[in-house]
């Protein structure tokens, strides 16, 4: 392929990822709406000009809080030089983001959307560190046709709409690996393994599972010259310390606290399990486990949309059995993908539910086996012009099927609905209590026109009381809520599936903590209240009949919603019957 036609066709495939992952960043603004974001933190990073907020206002290491702090950084310097009331904001936004936002909105929105776009530019760039993987590995035409596949790509395109730590850990991890290729194919550069290592560094110290990225330094070498194992193994592992130091310095700053989160952290992801949200929770623990090997197949099918999940599947038996791919090809990407399904599936917190934002760092390896297969199908001279007709549908399917989950961000998220309506049939000043946070819910522009006795897990109320001060005041809360009932007029609560509902309704006392008993007790009845309203999404997940403890999508083709449940969740309002 010539050169200049293939770079115009790397830019056109780069803006089409960009304008994806633009549309539909505005979604929620100016209130925060999607749990995970950490825009916040980020802030309190530079107005108390430390890094203690990211030791433990995260589930997750605190690279990427710094990163996007210091990406805010212009856009609140062009704030500061026009004359905008920063120091007014940024007090009341230390007591209440929700505040903030009320008195403050055009700056509440401005903030979000500029911290999302770090999110879209990471993923612009993920795609070009694809292309150069698919260049390098296999052929000019592969890398285009696998970022092309991944800039389409639902789970990818709808990650890069928010300010979370994912699309960093997908952009280090690509570059780790294209480190990894170039160190084998260089002959053992040690430039290479060390630039390898110490993005896998970057990558551990911004979220858990980055953790994987030394993986790939472990299989290469696996085949490196052994009388230099020794020097690269420890070439790699003081770059990797490096990189995980530069990633989250307070390390260095408060050792021990920080070895104790990282030990909290792994036992939350790796060991912890809690039956409430495992779906079926009368199967035995292994087999609840071992179902999310195949939920997590559908998953990803479902996130990646199924032309491409057959492009994927024919590519791999391809790439899997070409004699020209020699070991060190298959074993990389192979043993990788193998490893990383594995890892989630087997150990990942609430495993029926298998969320998007867990199985999207494989999206892009998949995209690199559907461009394989793409390139295979399109390659030979048989019905080539049907088989290229095909393929143009597979992309035109899955660039609708983007901007169809993209819509649902815009307009048809069930947040949208709860909100509309608790405007025009909730009266004003009315009680409304919320058994998650509120943001998984609702709009928080409804502070301003209710009482709101209680925002959920974390959230904070519109005066800057923050609902819990510590996990005792938060086990007294809800054990008063369990004796006497709850107190609002009306009640909010949400489920990530449709499978969790009959599960807490149904599940012994024993195996629910925190809320679960209090949603319980409404489920069933138990308290004053009836069902005055219930939000579904357009599509959600239900239990295969013939296969108990299998989750499917209602549809696989049609109302794609990107990380389903915590992106259009099901939402049950309850409105008190006596006093």
């Amino acid at each position: 392929m010539e050169k200049r036609i293939e770079n115009s066709l790397l830019v056109i495939i780069l803006l089409i990822s960009l304008g994806l992952s633009l549309f539909g960043i505005q979604m929620g603004v100016p209130s925060r709406w999607y749990v995970d974001e950490v825009y916040a933190t980020s802030l309190r990073i530079l107005g108390e000009r430390s890094l203690a907020p990211t030791l433990t206002s995260s589930l997750n290491p605190g690279a990427y809080p710094i990163a996007l702090a210091a990406f805010q950084i212009p856009y609140l310097v062009i704030l500061k030089l026009s004359g905008y009331p920063l120091e007014l904001a940024a007090a009341t936004a230390g007591l209440s983001w929700t505040q903030m936002a009320l008195d403050y909105p055009g700056l509440a929105s401005g903030i979000i959307i500029w911290s999302r776009i770090f999110s879209v530019l990471l993923g612009v760039f993920s795609c070009y560190i694809l292309y150069k993987l698919g260049r390098r590995m296999y052929h000019p035409r592969v890398g285009l046709y696998s970022a092309l596949v991944l800039a389409t790509s639902m789970d990818f395109s709808g990650t890069n709409h928010f300010a979370i730590p994912t699309p960093l850990v997908i952009f280090l991890t690509l570059l780790s690996f294209y480190f990894v290729v170039e160190f084998h194919y260089s002959g053992f550069n040690t430039r290479f393994i060390k630039l390898a290592a110490f993005t896998a560094g970057l990558c551990f110290s911004t979220k858990l599972n980055g953790l994987i990225a030394i993986l790939l330094l472990g299989i290469v070498l696996r085949f490196t010259d052994r009388k230099r194992l020794s020097l690269f193994i420890r070439i790699s592992l003081c770059y990797f310390i490096m990189g995980t130091i530069l990633g989250n310095p307070i390390i260095l700053i408060h050792p021990i606290e920080s070895f104790k989160r990282y030990g909290y952290l792994l036992n939350y992801y790796l060991i912890h399990v809690d039956p409430a949200t495992m779906g079926q929770i009368e199967h035995p623990h292994f087999l609840i486990r071992g179902l999310g090997l195949i939920n997590y197949l559908i998953q990803m099918a479902y996130g990646i949309g199924i032309p491409y999940a057959l492009l994927a599947l024919t590519g791999a038996l391809f790439y899997f059995s070409d004699k020209k791919n020699g070991p060190f090809q298959r074993w990389l990407l192979g043993l990788f993908l193998l490893s990383y399904w594995l890892i989630i599936s087997l150990t990942q917190y609430g495993i029926n539910n298998a969320p998007a934002k867990a199985s999207v760092l494989l999206i892009p390896f998949i995209a690199l086996l559907a461009g394989v297969g793409l390139e295979q199908i399109l390659g030979s001279k048989q019905w080539r012009q049907w088989k290229r007709v095909m393929a143009v549908s597979a992309f035109c399917y899955s660039f609708w099927y983007c901007l169809s989950a993209d819509w649902v961000l815009v307009k048809k998220d069930t947040r949208y609905q709860v909100t509309q309506w608790i405007n025009e049939n909730v009266p004003k000043e009315s009680t409304i209590e919320f058994l998650s946070e509120i943001n998984r819910a609702a709009s928080e522009d409804i502070f301003k026109d209710y009482q709101i006795l209680h925002a959920g897990i974390n959230s904070r109320e519109s005066k800057g009381i923050s609902p819990f001060k510590d996990m005792q005041e938060k086990s007294v809360y809800y054990f008063d809520r369990r004796e006497v009932g709850p107190e609002g007029k009306y009640l909010v609560l949400t489920f990530d599936s449709f499978t969790d509902i009959p599960v807490v309704e149904t599940a012994s006392s024993n195996t629910l903590t925190g809320k679960g008993p209090v949603i319980q007790g409404l489920l069933q009845g138990k308290y004053p209240y009836r069902l005055a309203k219930k939000f579904m999404p357009s599509n959600y997940k239900i239990e295969s009949r013939r296969f108990p403890g299998i989750l499917i999508p209602v549809s696989f083709w049609r109302d794609p919603i990107p990380n389903m449940g915590y992106i259009s969740p099901i939402v049950y309002i309850y409105e008190r019957t006596s006093a």
